[in-house]
């Protein structure tokens, strides 16, 4: 229910080399999960809440459709609470719409510990973030073997106001 993480923003060139050398095996540690395309689309975003809409995989037998309901980060952790939607849900809801975005995501084991790779597509192309859940905060795990890592925090970073961002 509570959410715990640690998002970074990635330096494109860094971020490109990283991501290719994953997919080529190259790295000893790092090693890749899965890879899916993501649309993400907003219906409220303000401050204290976000309501979105991801469908993963679209039009391919691995599509999933959640709704998220996404609370103020309080510090690394904030509510979240999911659930899966129909295909019509997610018709009927796309007109509610206020934003979107679309990205690629790159799922990578790194020491035992899922890392997700945000490679984003359309009008926020060239960001790319990397981010971690966590059990507990302090939590101590392993980072990628990816240069140009910065952590960060605040709203100017998370998926909801970049998909602001898009809006003409």
């Amino acid at each position: 229910m509570f959410e715990i993480e640690y998002k970074y923003q990635v330096d494109n060139a860094s971020g490109v080399q990283y991501l290719d050398d994953v997919a080529r095996d190259r790295l000893q540690h790092d090693k890749l999960v899965s890879i899916s395309n993501m649309e993400q689309f907003y219906i409220v975003d303000d401050s204290n809440v976000a309501l979105r809409v991801r469908i993963e995989n679209k039009g391919t037998d691995k599509e999933t459709r959640t709704l998220a309901i996404k609370g103020a980060n309080s510090g690394i952790s904030r509510l979240e609470i999911e659930r899966e939607l129909s295909k019509e849900e997610v018709i009927e809801l796309r007109k509610l719409a206020i934003s979107h975005l679309e990205k690629t995501r790159y799922k990578i084991d790194v020491g035992g510990w899922l890392w997700e790779f945000d490679v984003f597509l359309g009008k926020l192309a060239g960001k790319i973030y990397a981010e971690i859940e966590v059990n507990n905060e302090g939590d101590e795990f392993t980072m990628p073997n990816c240069d140009g890592m910065t952590l960060v925090d605040g709203r100017e970073h998370s998926n909801a106001y970049l998909a602001s961002l898009t809006v003409a």
